[in-house]
């Protein structure tokens, strides 16, 4: 099952992607995924590995799993640049996770995706330019959590697919994402296992209400 789920992960990278390249490129471009272990219904799996994968695949869409961190620039064509990367504890520590969920929790429909809008206190050293992206599991249940920062001084639109359980199995699926306002923090949360995330099409975005989100 293991082998099954790397392999579609990777899959994400599209043909034109040489993963061997990730050799003779550097760990900002490329990485070895520590493995990571997720809560899928009442069970937990045993550490999942990947191996070697490209932060930034040859669709230019940015590949993220469970317990990473990634801090990315983007021009005006949408490119994607790494800046920095550490892991996700460093980043959100249990006790806001914690915080989050409490935020989230009870919902009227246990499966819904929800969005929370939160301040920044209480991350670790806010970036100061580019969008930080950081994907955690909850503690206790499977609930996702993406924490999007964005440094930038525009309105932040991208879009996201998951890598998360479907009718056949795992299998990738289109999500909904929200803009993030300009030095806004953000939170996108599923209830559910994801065991990757692709993200792509980073540019400025249309201003949110005042007093509301703009999600699609």
């Amino acid at each position: 099952m293991l082998t099954i789920i790397a392999a579609l992960v990777l899959a994400a990278a599209g043909p034109a992607q040489d993963l061997t390249d990730c050799d003779r490129r550097s760990s900002v471009e490329c990485r070895t995924v520590q493995p990571f272990a997720l809560q899928v219904g009442s069970s937990r799996t045993d550490p999942i590995e990947v191996g070697k994968a490209p932060w930034i695949d040859a669709n230019g869409r940015l590949l993220i799993f469970p317990g990473e961190s990634v801090t990315v620039k983007y021009d005006d064509a949408g490119a994607l640049e790494v800046a920095a990367v550490d892991a996700a504890q460093n980043i959100v520590s249990d006790q806001r996770v914690a915080q989050l969920m409490a935020q989230v929790a009870p919902r009227p429909n246990p499966q819904e995706e929800t969005v929370a809008l939160v301040p920044t206190k209480g991350l670790a050293d806010p970036p100061t330019q580019g969008v930080r992206l950081t994907l955690r599991q909850a503690d206790v249940g499977e609930d996702m959590l993406l924490f999007v920062e964005n440094a930038t001084d525009a309105p932040l639109a991208y879009n996201a697919a998951m890598l998360a359980p479907g009718v056949q199995g795992m299998e990738w699926q289109v999500t909904t994402i929200c803009v993030v306002r300009a030095g806004a923090f953000s939170v996108e949360h599923w209830p559910y296992a994801i065991m990757s995330l692709s993200l792509g099409d980073f540019e400025r975005g249309p201003e949110p209400p005042a007093n509301g989100s703009l999600c699609g």
